[in-house]
């Protein structure tokens, strides 16, 4: 995931589009996740995916009151989806979710989709608080993408029902 001031901005707006306001009373607490895995380019702020900023402590974001404006605007979808449990904040799940919005997609199923990031230990990506959340992310309807080491992998829609809309989707052009 890239923040950067126009895309990021485009990102934010069709996550608040797509899933209204954040849920009440949920809090990124300790979670940093986003300060550790994300590409950062803005002009106030820049950091390397992966690399954790230089902010970032156990406790959460040392100036968190006073954070860059790219990082006071962008949350995972654990702050937007109120049927994800609280197990499933990406640093107890191991799994950041990410909602994008692209104006020229590859496939129909990159117009508007979830991002899922694995974080944590690679067991973790399947344990059963994961597949809640994915459950839990499917029934919202939109396509659901695995980003791991060895690529991109759809878990949502089953690849027979992918296939189909991919085919349809070619078909018109």
């Amino acid at each position: 995931m890239r923040l950067h001031n126009r895309r990021a901005e485009r990102e934010i707006e069709s996550t608040k589009d797509a899933f209204g306001e954040l849920v009440a009373n949920r809090e990124c607490g300790e979670c940093n996740a986003c300060c550790t895995h994300l590409l950062v380019t803005s002009p106030e702020f820049s950091k390397p995916a992966g690399e954790t900023c230089e902010h970032a402590t156990v406790q959460g974001c040392r100036i968190y009151d006073q954070r860059y404006p790219v990082c006071r605007q962008w949350h995972c979808l654990w702050r937007f989806l109120g049927d994800l449990p609280e197990e499933a904040r990406p640093d107890r799940l191991g799994v950041m979710f990410m909602f994008y919005s692209r104006e020229k997609p590859p496939n129909p199923l990159m117009k508007t989709y979830v991002m899922s990031l694995p974080i944590g230990e690679p067991a973790q990506v399947e344990s059963a608080e994961s597949l809640t959340a994915y459950e839990a992310i499917a029934r919202q309807g939109y396509p659901l993408w695995l980003n791991s080491e060895e690529g991109l992998e759809l878990l949502y829609p089953e690849k027979a029902v992918a296939e189909i809309l991919i085919d349809e989707a070619h078909c018109r052009n």
